[in-house]
């Protein structure tokens, strides 16, 4: 007898209107969404845009309830630099949001920021050591042939 393979997969509610987000980014919200909850990525981050707070939350708590992913949470985090201007994601557990917080905050060296990131935002440790082959390692030889 076979058995047949049963997806986990919920159909989404209809969203109300979107107060700030394009369909572009409640697209890219809703695969994040699945990316943390059904492939165990421990934190997505979506995209940044320029937003009122309270606007944003409100768009991605609806994503969350469109979903019906009741153990994945967002986060917003304003830029520094630019005012008004905020990133966004989506988490399940809360020691991946103090892991990210840690790296923007420590004054890590690029090499070092980049494996731990890799790793926080869930990429294979191939993709990781490709990215530092690509961008990291080139830099590093550009800055010690100047000197």
């Amino acid at each position: 007898m076979r058995r047949r393979l049963k997806l986990n997969r919920r159909i989404p509610r209809p969203m109300s209107r979107p107060r700030v987000l394009t369909e572009y980014e409640i697209g890219r919200c809703m695969q994040s969404i699945e990316d943390v909850e059904l492939l165990g990525k421990p934190i997505a981050d979506v995209c940044g845009r320029y937003a009122k707070p309270s606007e944003l939350k409100a768009d991605l708590r609806e994503c969350l309830r469109s979903r019906g992913m009741k153990k994945i949470k967002f986060w917003i985090r304003q830029h520094v630099e630019t005012k008004g201007f905020y990133s966004y994601g989506f988490y399940k557990e809360p020691w991946t949001l103090a892991a990210m917080d840690f790296v923007y905050r420590s004054k890590l060296g690029e090499l070092n920021r980049s494996w731990i990131q890799g790793l926080l935002f869930g990429y294979r440790p191939e993709s990781i050591q490709e990215f530092i082959d690509k961008k990291v390692l080139p830099r590093r030889s550009k800055r010690a042939t100047k000197r």
